[in-house]
């Protein structure tokens, strides 16, 4: 008798058999304890051929845990891999239409990220104090912000509504950047109507939406992105000429009203 012996005898038939399995993986008295255990039970044929078949089983379930964590880790390790040659600054060929998705969606993800956490405080107030108002600004404001996570997981998935929609969001982007940075060079921005609308920023941040969003809608307007979402010269320029459109008719209107 040895300090296994009373433990054994508390194990399953099927465990006993592991340890004998695995041998290499205990100390020879545990071995000889556990084949000493097993052959006390005196199992008959079908016993022993159970626990044969529960080690099996559980051995064939471990295989397939296995095998789903690697396959899950291929999968973030090849995602990881197009975004980080998608924004690598060094291209050894023209970039690729995939190449281009994928740096949009990071670099619109991105956006938001830096949005967020620069307006988390007001944030937390609109969502969590009481004395906050909900008004169709506010409204409008919180659309204007979480519509990019949507827009870009969409065009990401290379759905046809988000290609529709990151086109719709950067020429309202774009309109919008322009004429407030001419107000804001011109001293017109203050008007308590437009102070509704935009949040007060400064000249250089207008210029750099134009920018960003110009960038965006050149890329997003190529041929080669537009064929994978089946959207057609006619109704690329349809999108981005309503938009423009509507979104003058808006500030003007809010202009004329003030």
């Amino acid at each position: 008798m040895n300090s296994f012996t009373e433990l054994y005898k508390t194990l399953s038939n099927s465990d006993l058999l592991k340890i004998i399995d695995n041998a290499a993986d205990y100390q020879p008295i545990a071995v000889e304890t556990a084949v000493a255990e097993l052959a006390g039970r005196k199992l008959s044929a079908e016993e022993l051929e159970s626990a044969v078949a529960a080690n099996a089983l559980e051995q064939q379930e471990k295989a397939m845990r296995k095998e789903k964590r690697q396959a899950f880790e291929n999968k973030v390790k090849g995602i990881s891999a197009q975004v980080i040659d998608a924004v690598h600054p060094v291209q050894q060929s023209t970039p690729s239409t995939n190449r281009i998705i994928n740096f949009l969606s990071v670099a619109l993800g991105i956006m938001f990220l830096l949005t967020l956490f620069t307006e988390l405080s007001f944030l937390t107030f609109v969502f969590f104090n009481k004395d906050s108002r909900w008004d169709s600004t506010l409204l409008v404001y919180l659309l204007q912000l979480f519509i990019v996570p949507v827009l870009t997981l969409l065009f990401w998935r290379r759905k046809r509504a988000g290609w529709i929609l990151l086109c719709i969001y950067c020429s309202y982007s774009i309109v919008s950047g322009v004429v407030l940075f001419f107000m804001v060079m011109k001293r017109f921005y203050g008007i308590p109507a437009t102070d509704t609308l935009f949040p007060t920023m400064s000249s250089a941040s207008f210029l750099w939406n134009v920018v960003f969003y110009g960038g965006c809608l050149w890329l997003v307007c190529k041929r080669d992105v537009r064929d994978i979402y089946q959207v057609n010269d006619r109704s690329a320029l349809l999108i981005a000429g309503i938009t423009a459109a509507v979104t003058l008719g808006v500030i003007w209107g809010s202009l004329s009203m003030r």
